[in-house]
């Protein structure tokens, strides 16, 4: 049960983490891509559904980036048409995964922002080992906070699953992830740490 756990929570881990591959990198400026206007959904269309009233974009659960918004719409995809939930308990685990997703947000960037330090101390050529303890230090806390709300949300997501359905999430989920990996290994990345 407990690789089930691990990889399920390493899976949703994933999938929020999407939002960090929009994220600019360091480098030469590249040109800024056309901006074009999102579309509100119209609940006239099939499938729509109907933004909720009072959001805004400092809800919690409400995307913040058009990367979050596409893996918000894949999960919703994955939970009603792989998995099979009816609309009521695919609503009841979005809700679930949307309660933790600011404290995982925030993990993330505390992550983010523990990596940058590291790569400025490497690429400086710095040699205070006191500053590089402290920034790692801050980059396990983080990976300790990012897997405590990654257990948290699987415990409750679980609760709301049969197993039969923990397995099609989970395989879904894998799928969603090596995915991303693919396209994000296709797309040419300078390496965090200078390599």
């Amino acid at each position: 049960m407990r690789p089930t756990l691990t990889l399920l929570s390493a899976l949703l881990a994933a999938t929020l983490a999407l939002p960090a591959l929009g994220q600019p990198r360091p480098g030469p400026a590249r040109p800024a891509a056309p901006v074009v206007p999102a579309r509100p959904a119209s609940p006239a269309r099939p499938g729509a559904q109907p933004a909720r009233p009072g959001a805004t974009a400092t809800s919690p659960g409400v995307p913040v980036s058009e990367a979050e918004r596409r893996a918000h719409a894949l999960r919703a995809k994955i939970l009603r048409n792989r998995v099979g939930l009816d609309e009521a308990r695919a609503t009841k685990v979005e809700a679930i995964l949307d309660r933790f997703a600011p404290e995982r947000r925030k993990a993330a960037e505390d992550i983010r922002a523990a990596k940058n330090g590291l790569q400025q101390l490497l690429q400086s050529g710095s040699e205070d080992q006191k500053a590089y303890s402290r920034a790692l230090d801050k980059l396990r806390a983080g990976n300790k906070a990012l897997q405590a709300v990654s257990d948290k949300e699987v415990s409750a997501v679980n609760a709301e699953l049969k197993p039969k359905e923990q397995a099609l999430l989970l395989r879904s989920l894998d799928r969603m992830r090596r995915q991303a990996q693919t396209q994000a290994a296709a797309t040419p990345a300078r390496s965090r740490f200078g390599r």
